[in-house]
């Protein structure tokens, strides 16, 4: 049974944590609501990046689909790839 990375999400939060580190202009900051306005899209644009229909926890399903493991070629053994996929196999182990 095939699940989709949403469906499994749903099921079990991420166990992993990502610190986000960024720096900008203190002029900006001294600007009322600049700096939520700016952790705000960080939030958003990482987000994207992991649970997004392009983003790494797609993509590592899609390794798998195609039948990869990880760690065992160049492409699964790329930061964050590993990782993701074996997340999302430790999840489907636990749901089919």
């Amino acid at each position: 049974m095939a699940l989709l990375v949403s469906e499994m999400l749903k099921l079990k939060f991420l166990s992993f944590f990502f610190l986000v580190v960024w720096c900008t202009e203190a002029l900006m900051l001294d600007q009322p609501g600049h700096q939520q306005l700016i952790e705000r899209s960080i939030d958003f644009r990482c987000e994207d990046m992991l649970l997004g229909a392009e983003g790494v926890l797609s993509e590592a399903r899609w390794l798998l689909d195609l039948g990869l493991l990880p760690n065992t070629s160049s492409d699964t053994r790329a930061i964050g790839y590993r990782q993701a996929m074996e997340y999302l196999s430790n999840v489907i182990d636990k749901w089919v």
